[in-house]
């Protein structure tokens, strides 16, 4: 009796074809919106949480006049004297337009021997051949960044010009990758005395200094002692910089909010359409339906199963375009309204992070609401008696 029912829904859908349709026209639009954003979010909140992971313990910068300036490197020393910190390293790091390209590198500075980078920086050194990793004239690049300079110059290396117009050829001499792409994919890695000549640095100077701390309950203390030793150090934690992140995420994320809202008002108009009532067509069918026989149950049943399909399969088309569209087409237009249009970062690919509360939320927002939406007007026309339906 079941299947009976169920191929009478099917058949119901084909005679409603293009009602039917344009209905899940809108659903499957919804859905594929809602899921774009949220794969979006959740994607970059995932590169930021395994960026502040690497990050150093603590990072001190100098401010002067509210700005961030070079730090005076003659401080390490005194700093190595507070109880708790059991390395203190200066780091040289500073952005590079790229003029052919439009683009901003982030320059670091290294020595093999130091860990004065985040960690995901750390294990791509050492993971270098030996020829590379002790290279005083070459760079080690990111995968964005190599790709951007052979489709801008199709050359294997850049002339740095700094603000004195010293030039330095340097050749790209390896490539890496690392878990977070966001952060990685425009970083160039060149020997700590060539970053300062580019970027300037003098040699009593530092971008700033990273401390590492073993005992992560200390760090309070380490910070108090800081503070009382050099008042103008901004002192940076992990804590500080996971919150700093989500915290930039969450204003880029106001565009997110307005699009949320923006399609659940949409969809909720489709919902209170709905709910309104059902057609004089659909009235007069449950009525003739009840006058020949039927139970108030089986109307439900089909009626039941006639949206379930539409909105599943509207549900799971939606999914599979916002899907392709984020991860396979690398959401070209949405990307950038939570990036921004600058050219700071090269192009980098958004790694799939399935979140199981989104597919939950998205589901009941879409299928399980409109469900309820459809079957309420239903069941008020199925329990009402035929005669005075048919009338």
């Amino acid at each position: 009796m079941e299947n009976k029912l169920f191929l009478y829904a099917l058949h119901s859908l084909k005679r409603r074809f293009y009602k039917n349709f344009s209905i899940s026209l809108v659903l499957v639009f919804l859905v594929f919106i809602l899921f774009s954003v949220l794969f979006i979010k959740t994607s970059l909140e995932h590169e930021l949480s395994i960026s502040a992971d690497g990050m150093p313990d603590i990072t001190l910068q100098k401010l002067q006049g509210g700005k961030s300036v070079l730090v005076d490197t003659s401080r390490i020393d005194k700093l190595l004297n507070i109880q708790g910190i059991s390395q203190a390293v200066p780091r040289n790091w500073g952005y590079y337009f790229f003029e052919p390209s439009d683009a901003n590198f982030i320059i670091v500075g290294f020595d093999a021997f130091d860990g004065n980078f985040q960690s995901s920086l750390k294990k791509v050194i050492e993971n270098l051949d030996d020829k590379i990793k002790f290279n005083k004239d070459g760079m080690i690049v990111g995968v964005g960044v190599k790709k951007l300079i052979e489709q801008s110059t199709g050359l294997n290396y850049i002339n740095f010009i700094n603000n004195k117009l010293d030039i330095y050829k340097v050749p790209i001499i390896a490539t890496f990758t690392t878990q977070s792409s966001i952060f990685s994919n425009d970083v160039i890695l060149m020997p700590y005395n060539l970053s300062k000549q580019i970027l300037e640095i003098p040699d009593n100077k530092a971008t700033d200094i990273v401390l590492k701390i073993p005992n992560p309950d200390e760090i309070p203390t380490v910070i108090k002692k800081i503070n009382e030793m050099y008042p103008d150090f901004r002192i940076i934690t992990q804590e500080s910089l996971r919150i700093g992140y989500k915290n930039i995420f969450d204003y880029e994320s106001g565009i997110f909010i307005t699009l949320f809202i923006v399609v659940l008002f949409a969809f909720f108009v489709l919902v209170y359409d709905k709910a309104s009532g059902l057609n004089e067509s659909e009235k007069s069918e449950i009525s003739i339906l009840k006058a020949i026989g039927w139970k108030s149950s089986d109307i439900i049943y089909i009626k039941t199963m006639e949206n379930l399909i539409l909105s599943i399969s509207s549900f799971l088309i939606g999914f599979a375009f916002a899907y392709f569209y984020v991860y396979i087409f690398n959401a070209p237009i949405l990307k950038r309204l939570f990036l921004g249009y600058s050219n700071i970062y090269p192009n980098f690919n958004l790694v799939f992070n399935l979140d199981i509360s989104i597919i939950t939320i998205v589901f009941f927002l879409s299928v399980c609401i409109y469900l309820g939406a459809v079957l309420i007007p239903t069941y008020k026309c199925a329990v009402v008696d035929a005669e005075e339906g048919i009338r």
